[in-house]
Formats: C-alpha cells, structure tokens, sequence
C-alpha cells in the first residue's frame, strides 16, 4: 500500500514541476523536431508544433514527410482538423504521447498495484522506479510498465511501457515556474526509433484574434463510449509470412521473433506497422518489410468493421527448427529421389521442395511456392489458442503439428495450407484394433471431418502406396473466422509405423486435389509416389 501511496505523490510532483497545461499558465509555443525510425509511415524527420493561450485557444501543427496533421481550437467550442491521411501513423501517435509529460494523474496513479525500487538512471543520478503490471487480455502480451523518478528533483526520468519501449527524458530547462524536458529519446527494444528535441517559447497572447479555422479543416467527431465486449470479434489474421533470416544473423538471433503492431483499417487493410522489439536493426527491417504482405480479417462491433490495433510477432525462416516440432532438427533436405519422374516435377513457381521426418522414415516433397511456418510461431499459435483447429486439437498432447507450410496466391486474402498432423490413434480414436489398417484410417478420416461444422463432406476412399493404406476424404463450406469466406479442405490419412498421419490441404479454392497431386511421398527409402495418385481424389 505504502508503493502505491508513494507512486501516486512522485506522479503529482512530476505534473506540478513539469504541466504548462494548467490554468494560470502564459501563453507558449512548443517547437519540436523529431527522428522517427522502424515503422511504414510516420518516419524521417519532421516537425511539431503547440501554440497554446488557453484549453480553448490553441493550434498544432505536425509536419513529416508522408503525414500532415493542422489541428485547432478556438472560440467555437470545437476542434477542428486537417491532415493528409484519414490515419495518423503510429509513431506519430507515439510523438504526441510523449512530446508532453503524460504519466498517470495522481488519481489513477493510487489505484494502480506497483512495485517499488531504487536505480540509477541513464545519466548516473538516483532514481526511485515504481513498476506495474497489468494481467494480459487474452491472446495479447502482458502489459508491463515502469516509472522512474529522479529523488533529488522528482522530475520524470524514464518509463517503460509494452512491449519492450523505453522512454528517457532530458536535458531539463526552467521555463515559466516550471522544469521541462528538451529532448526524449524512445528506443524499441535496444533499438532507437523516435528522437524528440524540443524548444519552448513565450507567445504573443494576440495571436489567437486570428485563430480560425480554414475552409479545408472539418470538424472532429467525440469518440463514443467502450462497445459492450460482448459485441466485439477481434481481427485474427489470415496470412503470416515468414522471412529469411538477414545474411549474417547470430545464431543466438536465429529463433527469436519480432513483435509488430499493425494498425488496421475497416477493410482490414492494414494501415501502418511498426516495430515493438527486434534483437537487431536488420532482423527489424526484414520483419517490417515481411509485414505488408500479412492479411487480416477484419474488427467487428455489434457487426460493423472498425479500425484496430494488434501485436503480432513475426518468426523467420531457420531451417534447423522451422515446423518440425518431432523428427529430425536438421534441414529440410532432398532424400532419395528413386523414381520421382513419376512423382513431383518442376512447376511454374520453381523445383519442389522436401520435408523429412526421420522419426518416421518417411520424406515429403510439396510446391516450391509454399512457404514453411516456422515452428516458433506454431509454438507460439499453439499456446495461445483455446479453440480446435479445423478437428486438430491443439492442447491434445497426441495431436503433434509434423509440418506447415503456406502459399497467397495474387489477389486473394485467404491462403491454401498444408499440414501434417501426427495423431495418436487411441487418444483421439478410442481402443481400435491397430492391426486392422483399414479401420484405423478410415476413422482417422472421420474424427477429422466430424469436427468440421456446417458442412458437407465426401465419404472416405481408400488408395495404396508401397502396400500402405491411405484413405481421402474432402469437405467444403467450412466457416472462415469472421470473413464471410469459406474454406475447401481435402484431407489424407494413412498410419506409419504405428502413428496415424494426417496430411490436410485447405485454402479458398477447389483446387485441393490438384495440390495434392504436386506433393509426394517416399516411404523407408523406396521409390517416392506422388501423394495423391490420378483417380485417388474423393
């Protein structure tokens, strides 16, 4: 209780040292000029400006080179708005926030739980930090923040805030009464990514008799109070594309992600991103470039699509652990291609690529324009879903996701999938009889088609590869998160050695057989079959 109380005092001294916005404060300007870096838009170097006489006579301007903003109030009552995009950037969201001292009032600061602890702060002076968490919503990342005070002054030092951004203040300066800071520097992780240098003037209080609005400027609308959370579908992402690693990447680097937020707009386009973390400026760079190709569906209120805001870590393509969660951990390699003229040929996008599993003995080839999902953010999916995955329980522990890899056809939002599921046929079965091959991949064929809903799917077909028994089966019809898209799904099943495996194709189109027919399989060395023989398809 005692942190909480101490909190609350450091935030009310830090707002009475360092507010110019209070009532008996002379009219000002604040000039600044700001570096931003890692993000889509918002970035280089611009300008911002605050002329303020009072809370209703005011004008801030904001000038960078892909985003402008004018923005006013006067005897109206109103405020009033002009800037070159419907959407203001994230990081020029960010400079707003922090080109002001904006910790909590001293009223939210008592109600916060935090934890209290003496530092040192960036320019070897004392500091008393007081950190807080507050518990994660669900799917998203704990929210952590912290507050440094300086004990001689109790000026604000630093402070922390989700994911990993940290914010210094500096250089501080007398200017009417009061202490302000003259420079902030905000970095991503260890990575710098908006450098704030600020100036403070006296105003000329008259400037206000001609503060008007400009025919162009439109009037801003008040937001509405929070939607019932009952009414809310969260945007999911549709496609995920991992990069390669950028040459020359530690491989202590090699498995970690990038966190990015991306803003997104009501056709679920995506507006802005930028980077939240990245163990180097490289890594960064890769994952934000890998970030315009995401798709998403789209945030729904009581139905109607709204802007939102998400974190997402994008995971890059390291082969000596990318979507391999058993079997070998080396590379995906070419095996024995004894008889792949019958097999798998080179197509359009380019030769075929192969997965092994030496667990399993058994080696598959897919199209070149398939992209494997990294097995990080399989982990990562797998932790944080609570629902089945088209039948594939994710929290079964004899459910084990083989493989999955991923190709966006052009124009389209929706990806085509392949994924190869180790499923343990008396967890997910029942007690069968393992030596009656055919009634295990038959059933295997239906455990997985029974989860699907509203649907209509083929019954199950039985074909041979190497005197092994696999059985087809196909559905369509599958509802799509929260797009109005439906999904196609073809799946295979056969058992190796002792294992049930499941090969499921889906995407938007009915093209899955053809799919299918691309890919092949090579079973204890012997000649490699295409997995999907002519005529196999249900």
């Amino acid at each position: 209780m005692q942190a909480q109380e101490d909190f609350a005092v450091a935030v009310a001294k830090a707002h009475s040292h360092t507010s110019l916005f209070s009532g008996d404060a002379k009219p000002f300007t604040i000039e600044a000029t700001a570096v931003s870096r890692l993000a889509l838009h918002g970035t280089g170097t611009g300008t911002y400006e605050n002329r303020w006489v009072d809370d209703v006579h005011w004008q801030r301007l904001i000038r960078f080179p892909d985003f402008q903003q004018t923005e006013m109030r006067n005897d109206t009552g109103h405020n009033w708005l002009e800037q070159s995009s419907e959407t203001v950037p994230i990081r020029i969201a960010q400079l707003l926030q922090f080109v002001v001292l904006h910790v909590p009032n001293s009223t939210a600061a008592a109600s916060y739980t935090v934890s209290e602890a003496a530092a040192i702060g960036g320019n070897g002076e004392s500091v008393t930090c007081y950190s807080a968490t507050r518990p994660p919503i669900e799917k998203e990342y704990p929210q952590h923040f912290r507050w440094c005070f300086d004990l001689a002054t109790g000026l604000l030092a630093s402070e922390d805030l989700p994911i990993a951004l940290h914010i210094s203040f500096g250089g501080y300066n007398a200017f009417q009464g009061k202490q302000e800071y003259t420079s902030v520097h905000v970095t991503a992780g260890k990575l710098p990514i908006l450098d704030i240098a600020i100036k403070y003037s006296p105003l000329d209080p008259h400037w206000q008799d001609s503060l008007a609005p400009l025919p162009s400027m439109r009037r801003t609308v008040t937001m509405a109070l929070s939607p019932n959370p009952e009414d809310i579908q969260s945007a999911s992402v549709e496609y995920r594309y991992s990069p390669p690693l950028p040459p020359g990447t530690p491989d202590e680097l090699k498995n970690q992600p990038v966190p990015i937020r991306f803003y997104v707009g009501t056709d679920a386009a995506i507006l802005d991103a930028c980077v939240e973390d990245a163990p180097n400026e490289a890594m960064a760079e890769a994952a934000l470039d890998a970030a315009r190709k995401y798709t998403f569906t789209p945030y729904l209120i009581a139905g109607k699509p709204v802007r939102s805001n998400c974190i997402h870590s994008i995971w890059f393509q390291n082969f000596s652990s990318s979507a391999m969660l058993i079997g070998s951990d080396r590379p995906n390699q070419q095996s024995d291609t004894r008889g792949a003229a019958m097999a798998m040929t080179e197509t359009s996008d380019g030769p075929p690529k192969f997965y092994r599993n030496d667990d399993l003995a058994f080696s598959f080839g897919y199209p070149h324009g398939f992209v494997l999902i990294p097995r990080g953010q399989l982990e990562s999916d797998l932790s944080k879903s609570r629902l089945p995955v088209f039948g594939l329980d994710p929290h079964s522990a004899c459910n084990t996701i083989l493989f999955k890899a991923q190709r966006l056809t052009q124009g389209k939002r929706i990806p085509e999938v392949i994924t190869i599921v180790d499923l343990d046929a008396m967890c997910v079965f029942g007690a069968l009889d393992h030596k009656a091959l055919e009634t295990v991949t038959v059933n295997g064929a239906h455990s997985v088609a029974d989860q699907w809903i509203d649907h209509v799917y083929s019954k199950p077909r039985e074909f041979r590869i190497n005197d092994k028994t696999f059985m087809t089966i196909s559905a369509s019809g599958i509802p799509h998160t929260t797009d109005l898209h439906s999904l196609n799904l073809l799946t295979v099943v056969t058992t190796l050695r002792g294992h049930v495996l499941v090969w499921q194709f889906d995407g938007p189109e009915d093209n899955l057989p053809e799919i299918a027919r691309m890919c092949s399989i090579q079973i204890d060395g012997q000649e490699r079959h295409p997995l999907l023989p002519a005529g196999a398809e249900p």
